[in-house]
């Protein structure tokens, strides 16, 4: 599962990066560093919870692509699936 979550979460960040944006940039960053240390299942749950949270709010008020949409939502499913 943690290898997954990085997965997506690297999808996103290089999204950004190629949509030359700020926005998700930091957050997928910071993720990625929490996952890369987190050995604990139930940590890691928690760093896809406050993943999903952040990009509720860049979802109501930035930009996504349909591919960004496809991979959160594809983050969102996990976070059910765990949860």
């Amino acid at each position: 599962m943690k290898n997954h979550i990085i997965d997506l979460t690297t999808q996103l960040l290089r999204s950004a990066i190629d949509r030359n944006t700020k926005q998700g940039k930091l957050v997928c960053q910071q993720t990625l560093l929490k996952l890369n240390t987190e050995i604990s299942e139930s940590n890691v749950l928690e760093i896809l919870k406050d993943l999903n949270s952040a990009y509720i709010g860049i979802e109501a008020h930035g930009y996504l692509t349909e591919n960004e949409f496809s991979i959160l939502k594809k983050l969102r499913e996990l976070e059910a699936k765990y949860t």
